[in-house]
């Protein structure tokens, strides 16, 4: 049975934290250009260590800290950025985060709002939509709209995160400094992109079609989620089971494991224990299940969705089931049904079973047969 065994990567009282993967990439993006004795020194002198235990988060201020130290020891305030351009070339940047699921740019962008404060809780992402393309600011906390160096690599991360997709097209990198003629013409080749300079918020301007058919998620990349929605609830604590179940579904849906249970186990929970603590939410799973459903049907069929697509991603084997399915369709369409779906999981008559099963540390990986 799914269980969740440890409970690592505990947040440090109300502080900002990062994980100790993200520490681990600021240690060798300033060691790439920067003496290893010296940053061993700085570390020591901020309260750190330049090898975290695996499980342990770290305290933002201190890391801000050392990158300061280090910046002002090499005489250059693009040295963690030039590091985490090295590492991105490297292919070493952000290798424990997955592809962004869904297919959407607004599933792509929840999905980033709502785990890279898991690596770094260094602000908040907030996203705008113009008429032809998307803009994602960084607001970062109070205690660090100076730490340049860290919004500057968070930037680059999001531009590295969301360029695994081949059909973003990037516009513009918004950068609220002003800095001389030649480390402007540093930042562009750094970030390879154009870079727009005094800006009133630091942001990035992309723009990406909506494709008409989903995307459909792979195992690994769910599980992936899996796995950062355990890590999210150990940093918030007071997160909705309701939330986390419901974030979980859509994902699970075209799978053929019954969702309970494939839910539970990317939670390292039972079914009944996650049954239970969604209804002491005043919930119940059927419900959230339905309203799932519900709102998948209504946007995929704004898009022009086929109805076969459409009914795989609701977790129907065919289309009869998915008319079928709701009580009160009525005429039997995929319009009239979608007002209704969700009164029944459905026949889950697929050739292959994925299991979600849970590791010994807690997080989950599926397996497949025939």
């Amino acid at each position: 049975m799914p269980s969740s065994a440890r409970a690592d990567e505990q947040p440090v009282g109300n502080a900002a934290t990062s994980s100790p993967e993200n520490y681990r990439h600021i240690i060798s993006a300033l060691g790439a250009f920067a003496p290893r004795r010296v940053m061993e020194r700085v570390a020591a002198r901020n309260d750190l260590r330049t090898h975290p235990r695996a499980a342990e988060r770290v305290p933002m201020l201190n890391c801000m800290g050392l990158i300061h130290e280090m910046v002002r020891h090499a005489g250059d305030p693009l040295l963690e950025l030039r590091g985490f351009h090295l590492l991105h070339r490297t292919g070493r940047l952000l290798p424990q985060f997955p592809r962004p699921a869904g297919g959407t740019p607004e599933e792509i962008l929840r999905h980033l709002q709502r785990y890279l404060c898991v690596d770094s809780e260094l602000g908040d992402l907030s996203v705008s939509r113009r008429t032809d393309s998307f803009r994602v600011r960084l607001d970062p906390r109070p205690e660090f709209v100076d730490n340049r160096p860290q919004i500057e690599t968070h930037l680059y991360s999001l531009i590295a995160l969301l360029s695994r997709n081949p059909s973003v097209r990037w516009r513009a990198v918004d950068l609220k400094i002003n800095p001389t003629e030649a480390y402007r013409s540093e930042y562009k080749r750094l970030y390879g992109l154009t870079v727009r300079f005094g800006q009133q918020a630091d942001a990035v301007t992309f723009t990406m079609p909506t494709p008409v058919r989903p995307v459909p998620a792979r195992r690994s990349t769910v599980a992936g989620v899996g796995r950062l929605e355990c890590r999210l609830r150990r940093l918030q604590p007071t997160l909705p089971w309701t939330d986390s179940a419901g974030h979980l579904l859509p994902m699970v849906l075209p799978f053929s494991d019954p969702p309970l249970q494939a839910c539970a186990s990317l939670l390292a929970v039972s079914p009944r224990t996650l049954q239970r603590r969604i209804e002491a939410e005043g919930m119940t799973f059927r419900t959230l299940l339905h309203e799932t459903r519900k709102k998948l049907a209504s946007r995929m069929l704004g898009h022009g969705c086929p109805t076969t697509e459409l009914a795989h991603q609701l977790g129907y084997s065919h289309t009869g089931q998915f008319y079928r399915a709701p009580s009160g369709a009525g005429s039997g369409t995929p319009r009239s049904a979608s007002a209704a779906l969700g009164n029944s999981g459905g026949a889950r008559g697929r050739d292959r079973t994925v299991r979600w099963t849970s590791t010994s540390n807690g997080t989950t990986s599926p397996k497949a047969s025939a």
